[in-house]
Order: C-alpha cells, then structure tokens, then sequence
C-alpha cells in the first residue's frame, strides 16, 4: 500500500500542473464531499437509502444511531474525509476577488460541510475540524499585509455561533456526554485497552514491528482480558504505524511533516493567491487529519489515506 501511495502522490505532483488543475482538483474534492453529505443526509432521514451503501443489516441500527456516515461504514472515518475537505473549500474562497453571489455561495457551500461534519457525531472529527479554522485563523491573522483579518474574524465567530446551536441539538449533547459510556470500541476506556495492547506490541517488535497490514492478526495476543470484539486498527495512527512498521519509521515521519509544513510555510509568502489559499487549505487538512489520527485510524482507509496524500502533493506543488 506504501507504493501506491508514493505512486499516487507523484501522479497528482506530474499532473497537476497548471492552476487551473490546482483548482480542478480542489473543486473535486470538495465536490466528493458534498456528495457524500447529500447521500448521508439521505440515508440519515430514511428518504432514499442506496442498498449497496447499507450496512444497518449487518451491523444493526444501533451501530450508527443518528450518526451521518455518508458511504462509510464509520462515522470517524465520514468525517476524516470532510475534516479534510472544509479547509480546501476555505482555501478556495481566498484564492481570487469573486463577486459577492459566488462568495455567499462559497460560504453557504462551507457552512454546509460543517453542519454536516457535526452531524456525523465524531468527536475527534470535531476536534480536528476546529483545530484547522483555528490554525487558518490564527496564520491569516498573523500573515502580513493580509487586508481581510476583520472578514476572517467575522466567519469565525459566525462558525462558532452556528457550531453553538448544532451542538444544542439532542444527538449532538448526547454524543458529548458519552465520552465514558457506550460500546466499548467506541468509548475512551475501550481505547485505552487498546492502546495499551499495542504500546505491549510496539516493545516487543521494536525494530520492524510485525510487518505492514498485519495489526489484526498479531493483536490478539495483547487484547485486554475481558474484551468481547477483535479490533481491527489501533484507533490510532500514531500507534498502528511504529506496531506495524517498527519505531525506525517514527523518525521519517516525522521529518516528512516537518518537511511538508517548512515548504508550506515557505510558499505562503508567495504573492499568488491562489498559491497561498490552496497551501494553507492542504496544510490545515493535514492538522485536521493529524490531531484526529491520535484517537482513530483515518490513514488505514483507503480513501481518506489517498485524498491525505493528494492534498499534501497539491500543497507541495508548485504552479
């Protein structure tokens, strides 16, 4: 799976080499993610539910609850793709002057992914969501010569009031208030175990860990006694990688961020505009992505890991 992401980052870095397929591919991007709101928000309300992207019947009701999980089976992992996503579409709204009908647009467009983000009732989805309009508050606030910081303060606080009244709402509260109570998969205490198991794991494969994609199969042996279901990740991006990988992975790691967030700093000083909104979208995406991936394992899916990967090549590229 390494080399098809190595693979795949190099296909978006040669391709996308004009600002017009800059813009294609965010637009794309935040296309896929209204998507899959309108197919959740569909499938939430039971007006028109797709069979093929249906799992209550084998995994009941209960597993989802009032969740949005859009095509996912896992309300984490629905809003590990938007996390990423709302950033992009907040990038794009700096990128060039547009009229005031394209702008309200663009807004109602954001707006919307973020209800709908709230919606999916993953906490460390809100978390990393909050962090990225924080850290691209706090960057253009603080950015030199940048004339709309009274603008950037306004939407923020317009987020905050609508996150305020989304988070009044009973499924959003109920979900807040379960941070000890629930599945055990889904609980923190649950994951503590979890974590503990692989921690015991990582130690006893120090150098090359157990090999990539075998996590399910080596844990076993360090589940916590008592715990009914197998999981199948470590909840954990930062633990599931060294457990399966060995700890000589950590430090490329994270030279890797710090290389991506050096050139990404760089390249906001651009006088481009379109270069600096795009840049500091796909660096938020990744702050986003990166504070959910303590808690959860968005890089272990496919899609998310190769819309992660997309975003950092588009970062990185420049035109």
């Amino acid at each position: 799976m390494l080399a098809t992401y190595l693979g795949f980052f190099w296909l978006v870095v040669v391709s996308v080499r004009s600002r017009k397929e800059q813009r294609a591919l965010v637009w794309v991007v935040v296309g896929t993610a209204v998507f899959l709101c309108v197919v959740g928000l569909l499938k939430r309300f039971d007006i028109l539910v797709f069979h093929w992207w249906d799992y209550t019947e084998e995994l009941g009701r209960k597993f989802y609850g009032l969740s949005l999980t859009g095509v996912y089976v896992n309300r984490n992992h629905m809003a590990g793709f938007l996390e990423m996503a709302i950033p992009m579409m907040l990038g794009m709204f700096l990128t060039r002057s547009r009229s005031p009908e394209a702008r309200i647009g663009m807004i109602c467009l954001a707006l919307f992914l973020v209800v709908c983000q709230a919606l999916t009732l993953s906490r460390g989805g809100w978390t990393g969501t909050a962090v990225a309009m924080l850290f691209m508050a706090v960057v253009l606030l603080l950015k030199k010569g940048f004339v709309h910081k009274r603008l950037v303060g306004t939407l923020l606080g317009a987020v905050v009031v609508i996150g305020m009244i989304i988070m009044a709402s009973t499924p959003v509260v109920q979900r807040i208030t379960t941070l000890t109570q629930g599945e055990l998969e889904d609980e923190l205490e649950g994951r503590r175990n979890i974590w503990a198991g692989t921690r015991a794991m990582i130690q006893d494969n120090l150098a090359a860990g157990t090999g990539p994609g075998t996590y399910a199969i080596a844990f076993p042996q360090y589940q916590a006694p008592g715990y009914a279901r197998l999981p199948r990740y470590a909840h954990s991006d930062f633990l599931q990688f060294p457990a399966e990988t060995g700890i000589l992975a950590i430090p490329v790691m994270l030279w890797t961020v710090y290389w991506f967030f050096r050139i990404g700093f760089t390249r906001l000083k651009s006088r481009s505009r379109q270069t600096q909104g795009i840049t500091l979208g796909a660096m938020a995406a990744l702050v986003a992505l990166l504070i959910h991936s303590y808690s959860d394992g968005n890089l272990q899916i496919p899609a998310n890991a190769l819309l992660f990967t997309a975003l950092a090549a588009a970062g990185l590229r420049k035109v």
